[in-house]
Parts: C-alpha cells; structure tokens; sequence
C-alpha cells in the first residue's frame, strides 16, 4: 500500500505545485511538506487542508481509502446533464485525466479512442 508520503507527493505534482507553493496555499512552513513527503511526519494536522488544496480526498491522502478525487461541481453538473453513452464517455475521460481504471460500461465502440488518449497522457511531461 501507497504511503502518506508518496501519495502526497503524486498529488502534489499532478497539481503541478512546488512544495514551496503547496506551503504558501496552505499557509505553513515548506518544511511542513517537506517532513510529510520524507515521511517524517504520517499524522499532520495538515492533511486536511493539504487535501482540500489539491483536490483530493482527506480519506485518500491520510489513509488511502476510497478515490483520489472527488468530482469537481463542474464536472457534476456537466455529467448530470448528458445522456447514458455520453456520461460513460465523460466517466472514461475523467478516469484517463486522474488515472484511474477505465469504467468497464464505456463503449466498445469508443475504447481504441479513449486508449488512444490514455496513451497521450502518459505520454505528456509533467512540469
């Protein structure tokens, strides 16, 4: 299983922020992520607003429980209002963009395309 340490510094970096610049969202010292990503330090009194600034779960972040990532409000709102095929289609995207397995329900029509874009994300280099 992932630690605290190794799955803050996943998010950190699929967020694209320096630890400097997660500390200063926070509002701690950098020393603060530093001692967590070393895993110096397992049960902050941080993970919370850490999580909250990265966008992921709290569960996930301090235990590795549940999904990463919750959906955004936007992303709600843009999956309730689609049909069937095309929120299945969205599910797949938003799996592919977190990396995450694809939904098994996604079209077969449709997997060659969204295995194509899967490659492309792993293929992109992250700053």
């Amino acid at each position: 299983m992932e630690s605290v340490a190794a799955r803050l510094v996943r998010a950190r970096q699929d967020a694209r922020l320096t630890q400097v610049e997660l500390a200063r969202s926070v509002g701690v010292a950098q020393s603060v992520v530093s001692r967590i990503e070393a895993g110096d330090t397992q049960r902050s009194k941080y993970l919370i607003p850490i999580a909250q600034t990265l966008g992921v779960s709290p569960e996930w972040l301090a235990q590795g429980v549940g999904p990463a990532r919750h959906a955004t409000a936007a992303e709600i709102r843009r999956y309730e209002c689609a049909g069937a095929e095309t929120r299945l289609i969205i599910q797949a995207l938003l799996s592919i963009e977190h990396g995450l397995p694809m939904p098994a329900e996604a079209p077969a029509s449709l997997r060659p395309l969204l295995e194509a874009a899967r490659l492309m994300v792993r293929q992109t280099p992250r700053v």
